[in-house]
C-alpha cells in the first residue's frame, strides 16, 4: 500500500480530479462546519474567508 502513488488528493476510492489546493478546500470545509454550530462564524463566514485568503497570500 505504501508504494501506491497518486498525484491528486482525496479519498483512496475517489478518482475525481480536483484542481483546488487541498489546504484551501480543508479550510473552507472546516469553516463551513463551524458556521453551522457557531452563529458569529456563520454570519461572518465570507469575511473570515476573505481575511484567511488575504493572510495566506502573504505567505512566501
Amino acid at each position: 500500500m505504501h508504494t501506491n502513488e497518486r498525484h491528486i488528493f482525496g479519498k483512496a476510492n475517489n478518482n475525481e480530479i480536483r484542481t483546488e489546493q487541498c489546504h484551501l478546500l480543508h479550510m473552507e470545509n472546516e469553516l463551513a462546519y463551524a458556521s453551522q454550530h457557531m452563529e458569529k462564524i456563520g454570519s461572518n463566514q465570507s469575511k473570515l474567508l476573505d481575511k484567511l485568503y488575504e493572510l495566506e497570500s502573504r505567505i512566501h
